[in-house]
């Protein structure tokens, strides 16, 4: 009852000692109310708040030092005078710039030209927003990320490689140079002092461009359209380039490359990273071994140069070049195509170079990577609708026709060296020779063969096993209605020719033409003076023999040959008026059959050891035919008779006595002891 009154007086109290309000009426109320309240007001509250309000303070006051001494250092040269310490390998300028919190810069008018192993990059952009990492600046690099770039132009030269500094920077007007060119090179006597900032690392995280003037490499210059690029990269001060994470599309892009151009409006797409990058190592192939990424490729192209850096490197296809629309659809991975990648080109101008053959015309281009029961193959074709063949580096033109396909297949999927084990296959088909004199442009003039008109085609098929790599095919020529003059006689005739062709090397244009046959028939010879009758034949088959199709072509062959008579061969060594009248009824024999040897190059025809046996007749002959000039010897044995004539340039010498021993003693001399060149050359 006691705690019950006391309570009612302090609560009457209450009010009247609040009203009083002085401190001890204070300490009072706050006694009365008790631990509950102590609880929530902890002492150690007050210390936090002052805390609070001292790093408040600090961060007020840091921000107005960076306020001023961020801007100022933009303002000035005080950065550019720290960072530019080696203007030859790092030259940074801006026209201005502002940071309105610690480690934010925005600059405008930024210009920077630095130099990697073997590159010089150059880069202009007129608005770039980035965070600088502090940390990483104790480390000895220079990092930056959230950076935004607005109107971006990028110029990367390779530079050229001199004796005792194989990367030395060269004025290049065409690159975005900052205030102009970049300082000439000091030139100090002896050895140049290491750079101080050799090996500087500068690390770019998320990058964000969007407005791109233009980006070139060397003479390639991409610019216009709607580019997004987003990256990371890292730069290395006379060392290596990596792009960590890029993902850009660019829609409408323009190309040229020097004066040329390559595409108007073109898609192209790149996602995935490189691994470092040296720019003087990794060129070309061997570039595409560093990339991990996926690439897309859609457009109209005046070129299709570049495109051959996505296919497969086939020894084979030695040239692929055009223009037409291209959907390309590629990922890289360790050096290698990857499965699903796709190129496909519908060429309004095609030309494929292969085997020193060069096919001009229009066609596609089809090339596929497949995983089938976990074998990845890769295919390319490259098929013509319509074509015409030439030999590369001649304008004339040996076919012309539809249908002209080249088509490989290989489990290798390398993109960086050539693919050692692949099968291809060639098919020529039928086609029109548009120009007969073809068949006696490869013979030397001093056979005397000209070829004036008729009819021709040309078919031909190759193919190589992967596992066996040794190709096989062959190539068919057929001549109808030929008209022309061999020496002073007019003759038509018809042709069919079956070249058979194998080898492994036929990249190295080596060909083996064991089996090959060719058929003269239904000819007439005819001079002023004599007609000769119809149906004359000759078949030759090559039994052994190689060749070489790298101009100039070259054949070595053992040949059998086959002859309705011997007048052709006659015509040779004698003035074809003067022999028909006086030795045509014992030299002219019907049905001859024989063996050389032949060798042609170079618009030189060698026949050695010619052996041709009749009815009754034995024919020896050897012959060298080079351009306007004809030399060979020449002995027949006709039952009891004989006769040797020997021709030199225009002179022909008859011999009737002893023929036999002075055929063998001219063709030592001659042709094993002063070689063909005396041979050639006309006696005093």
């Amino acid at each position: 009852m006691r705690l019950e009154g006391r309570a009612e007086r302090v609560a009457t109290k209450l009010p009247q000692a609040e009203r009083l309000g002085g401190p001890v009426a204070g300490r009072a109320v706050a006694n009365l109310e008790g631990p509950s309240r102590r609880a929530r007001t902890p002492p150690r509250m007050g210390a936090v708040r002052k805390l609070a309000l001292r790093i408040a303070l600090v961060l007020i006051v840091a921000e107005v030092v960076w306020l001023i001494a961020a801007n100022l250092a933009l303002r000035t040269d005080l950065v550019e005078r720290f960072v530019n310490r080696d203007p030859e390998k790092l030259l940074v300028k801006w026209d201005g710039g502002t940071s309105w919190y610690p480690v934010r810069i925005d600059v405008e008018g930024l210009a920077v030209l630095l130099r990697t192993s073997g590159v010089r990059i150059g880069i202009q952009a007129e608005d770039v927003g980035a965070s600088l990492r502090l940390l990483p600046l104790l480390r000895g690099r220079a990092a930056f990320d959230r950076i935004r770039v607005e109107g971006l132009d990028v110029a990367i030269r390779r530079l050229p490689e001199t004796a005792g500094e194989p990367d030395a920077p060269t004025p290049d007007a065409e690159a975005p140079e900052p205030d102009g060119e970049a300082p000439e090179p000091t030139k100090v006597a002896g050895a140049k002092p290491p750079s101080p900032l050799s090996g500087f690392r500068i690390d770019l995280e998320d990058v964000v461009v969007r407005g791109v003037e233009k980006i070139s490499f060397d003479d390639m210059v991409v610019r216009g359209g709607e580019p997004v690029l987003e990256t990371s990269l890292s730069v290395e001060i006379d060392g290596e380039l990596q792009l960590r994470d890029a993902d850009f599309d660019w829609t409408g892009a323009g190309i040229t490359v020097g004066e040329r151009n390559l595409a108007d409006a073109i898609a192209v797409g790149f996602r995935g990273r490189t691994a470092p990058i040296d720019p003087r190592r990794d060129r070309g192939r061997a570039l595409l071994g560093r990339i991990e990424a996926f690439v897309d490729v859609e457009g109209h192209v005046e070129s299709l140069r570049p495109l051959a850096l996505l296919l497969p490197d086939i020894a084979w296809i030695e040239e692929l070049d055009g223009r037409g629309d291209v959907a390309v659809h590629v990922g890289f991975q360790e050096g290698m195509l990857t499965p699903g990648s796709t190129v496909a080109v519908d060429a309004s101008g095609l030309a494929l170079g292969f085997l020193g053959f060069r096919a001009d015309g229009a066609g596609s281009v089809e090339a596929e990577v497949k995983e089938t029961a976990g074998t990845t193959t890769a295919r390319v074709e490259v098929a013509f609708s319509e074509f015409q063949l030439a030999r590369q580096g001649e304008a004339t033109v040996l076919a012309r026709g539809e249908g002209l396909r080249l088509e490989t297949r290989s489990e290798d999927l390398s993109q960086v060296e050539a693919l050692g084990s692949y099968s291809a296959e060639l098919e020529i088909p039928q086609s029109e020779v548009p120009d007969v004199s073809v068949f006696a442009d490869r013979l030397p003039e001093g056979l005397g063969v000209e070829v004036h008109g008729g009819r021709a085609s040309l078919s031909g098929h190759l193919a190589v096993d992967g596992g066996d790599e040794e190709a096989k095919g062959h190539v068919t020529l057929r001549g109808e209605g030929l008209r022309g003059r061999f020496r002073n006689m007019d003759f038509q005739i018809e042709l069919a020719a079956e070249t058979r062709v194998s080898g492994r090397d036929l990249d190295a244009y080596q060909v083996d033409l064991r089996g090959t046959e060719v058929r003269l028939f239904d000819g007439i010879f005819s001079s002023g003076e004599t007609d000769v009758e119809e149906g004359w034949w000759m078949t030759v088959a090559v039994p052994e023999g190689h060749g070489s199709l790298r101009p100039p072509m070259s054949v070595e062959a053992e040949v059998e040959l086959g002859m309705r008579d011997t007048r052709a061969l006659v015509a040779v060594f004698a003035e074809v008026k003067r022999w028909i009248r006086h030795f045509a009824g014992i030299l002219t024999v019907r049905d001859v059959a024989g063996t050389a040897s032949v060798s042609l190059a170079d618009e030189h025809l060698s026949v050695r050891g010619l052996s041709l046996v009749g009815d009754k007749l034995d024919v020896m002959a050897e012959l060298e035919l080079e351009k306007a000039e004809s030399a060979g010897i020449f002995h027949a044995e006709f039952g009891v008779v004989s006769a040797g004539a020997e021709r030199i340039g225009d002179e022909t010498e008859f011999k009737l006595l002893n023929s036999r021993d002075w055929y063998e003693g001219r063709r030592a001399e001659r042709w094993q002891g002063a070689g063909r060149q005396e041979a050639l050359a006309t006696p005093e």
